[in-house]
């Protein structure tokens, strides 16, 4: 009986730790998935190796004119994605993860907005950030002020539970100002999104865009999930 006893808890056990690593799993998985679901292009250019939105790198450079010369593709977009040291205005530091785009022209727009408008993004030095970090970031509300990467920026749009796959809060932002805070050069980006012409084959333009681009990776929608989730 004894030794049934012990079967039996160590089968519950092992259940119980399956379960509890598969919501683990599944969580992380929905938390990176939040930022690519706002997004809907029909290919992505991605740095090869690539294993997660959260792990960025930047493409060789250009990707976006190069992209633009393939027949079937209709536009593109770009986005910037890196981490950078925010320094609290009381003092003291931590990283986020600095995310760029052009929500205007259809890019990863901010969602989830409590306080501000997105067109607030365009004014000098404006963020947008959520609500759940400000005690980590040092801030209380809209309009404070703090600094990344030794430039001053202003807190213009609150968000509220957009959190990321890691312990380091996304701060949103426009593609130019995420490039200077970053110091990437204006003809790089972390991600290019193309959108296709209405009727043209997928298989056909990814087939074209990956052989223009050694040194990454053409990805559709479905595979993007799958990649970049992980």
């Amino acid at each position: 009986r004894m030794s049934l006893v012990v079967t039996l808890v160590g089968i519950v056990f092992s259940v119980v730790l399956a379960a509890i690593q598969c919501g683990l799993y599944l969580g992380s998985e929905s938390k990176i998935a939040t930022v690519l679901d706002r997004t809907s292009p029909d290919l992505w250019i991605v740095p090869i190796g690539t294993k997660s939105f959260d792990d960025p790198t930047l493409l060789r450079g250009r990707e976006r004119e190069q992209a633009m010369s393939v027949p079937g593709v209709e536009s593109t977009e770009e986005l910037v994605v890196g981490f950078a040291g925010w320094h609290k205005p009381s003092g003291g530091m931590t990283a986020v993860l600095l995310v760029g785009s052009s929500p205007a022209t259809g890019g990863l727009a901010v969602w989830n907005v409590d306080e501000g408008r997105i067109a607030d993004l365009a004014a000098p030095s404006s963020v947008a950030e959520d609500r759940t970090y400000f005690a980590d970031l040092g801030i209380s509300r809209l309009g404070d002020t703090a600094e990344i990467n030794d430039a001053r920026v202003t807190v213009r749009v609150v968000r509220n539970g957009i959190r990321s796959f890691t312990t380091l809060p996304y701060v949103f932002t426009n593609l130019q100002r995420a490039r200077a805070l970053l110091d990437v050069e204006p003809t790089k980006s972390s991600y290019t999104l193309v959108r296709l012409k209405p009727g043209a084959d997928v298989t056909s333009v990814r087939a074209t865009l990956a052989s223009r681009f050694k040194d990454a990776e053409v990805l559709t929608r479905d595979r993007k999930s799958t990649r970049l989730n992980s």
